[in-house]
């Protein structure tokens, strides 16, 4: 089976969190478990403590249910803000 594949948008900050977990919710939700999932993150522009943590509870909640996610085209900024707040193990961005 394909990965599912999430674009990530420009900006996912504390002003757009509501709106994008009600889009992803359902799409993670009928996922299957077992199956993969990959986030590109082309478009991300900027990411503020919330946007990472509605990454890392993505992540966390995929990881239980043994779905397997990586990242596509991640930013360096992405990368440095989410060493910065210490959840880079946690997005698989080490």
């Amino acid at each position: 089976m394909d990965a599912l594949k999430i674009d990530l948008p420009s900006s996912l900050d504390i002003a757009m969190i509501t709106s994008y977990f009600e889009g992803i919710s359902q799409t993670v939700a009928d996922m299957s478990d077992n199956s993969s999932l990959v986030i590109d993150a082309k478009e991300l522009s900027i990411i503020d403590t919330a946007g990472l943590q509605l990454c890392a509870a993505l992540f966390l909640e995929l990881s239980r249910r043994n779905i397997s996610i990586s990242w596509a085209n991640q930013s360096e900024d992405l990368v440095d803000n989410a060493k910065h707040l210490g959840l880079s193990q946690i997005l698989h961005l080490t």
